[in-house]
């Protein structure tokens, strides 16, 4: 799932993502559609998104649910390594994820998220 949304999001690909939300999906300000229309506009002001994901944690709670806890680092053009990577300014942030499984598959349900500092990100 994780790589999916990776690869949905530097693809620009909204509609691959939203496979990825469940129906229920809803943090503390959001639904589902108002979360999509977040990513949209995301997806939209950036032509170029390249994303480097760092999975600090995934908890297994239940059969049927699990959290992750991730740190994502996203920039306007390719990057080598982590020091051109923080050259470029790329925007740092900590995921906290949520996850049902639906008919199968693994679908976002609730999502919080913050900036990360650089320390944050080479902790991970």
């Amino acid at each position: 799932m994780l790589s999916e949304a990776e690869r949905a999001v530097e693809s620009r690909d909204l509609h691959a993502a939203r496979a990825l939300v469940a129906d229920a999906y809803r943090d503390h300000e959001r639904g589902k559609q108002q979360l999509l229309r977040l990513l949209g506009g995301y997806l939209l002001r950036n032509r170029s998104i390249h994303l480097l994901l760092q999975v600090e944690e995934i908890e297994l709670l239940t059969e049927r649910s699990a959290r992750v806890r991730l740190y994502a680092a996203l920039a306007g053009r390719p990057f080598s390594d982590l020091e051109e990577l923080f050259a470029l300014r790329a925007g740092l942030y900590r995921f906290d994820l949520d996850l049902v499984l639906e008919d199968s598959a693994w679908r976002l349900i609730n999502a919080r998220w913050q900036p990360a500092s650089r320390e944050d990100f080479l902790r991970s």
